[in-house]
């Protein structure tokens, strides 16, 4: 998409984030990979104490939590989609859960690339950690909420935590 602003050109850049009951978001690549993933969560509604990470449509996982500094773009090929995908290590293992309901869209084929955690020929990458991975999938109501703290000091001096859900964000 070619737009013009004050008689300037400029490529809109973006990559397509698919997650929740087949939802999809529109992100901007040209940051670095750790900015990239906290925005994600953010708009997603993820809390922040879990660990995502993002995986092509054939279960390619990208490994940007590995390169935090490194710019997004360099990883990501623009006006690609990814899957979300949740990321828990134990034992030096780790497990891949697609944040993502569609049963038309992950297939078989997905989650077994996605359990190999290989990344696709060609990438920018190049070669996958050699670490155990295991892939399982989330029922709907497993998505960990996203939650606003607030601390209220009382005149006694004691302090009170307050959780709240956060609101969703989604622009259709």
């Amino acid at each position: 998409m070619l737009s013009a602003v004050g008689g300037a050109s400029f490529i809109m850049v973006f990559v397509v984030v698919l997650h929740g009951d087949k939802e999809e978001d529109i992100f901007n690549p040209f940051c670095s990979c750790v900015a990239l993933l906290a925005t994600i969560k953010e708009k997603c509604n993820y809390a922040d104490e879990i660990d995502i990470d993002l995986s092509d449509e054939n279960g390619n996982v990208k490994n940007l939590r590995e390169a935090p500094q490194r710019y997004a773009n360099e990883m990501l090929s623009e006006r690609e989609r990814f899957v979300l995908i949740k990321v828990d290590q134990s034992n030096g293992e780790q497990t891949y859960t697609p944040l993502l309901q569609d049963d038309e869209f992950l297939s078989d084929n997905f989650f077994a690339q996605l359990s190999h955690r290989s990344n696709r020929p060609g990438s920018r990458r190049g070669r996958s950690s050699g670490k155990k991975t295991s892939v399982k999938t989330i029922p709907k109501a497993e998505k960990e909420p996203r939650v606003r703290k607030e601390s209220i000091q009382s005149n006694s001096g004691s302090k009170t935590v307050k959780v709240t859900p956060r609101a969703k964000s989604r622009v259709k």
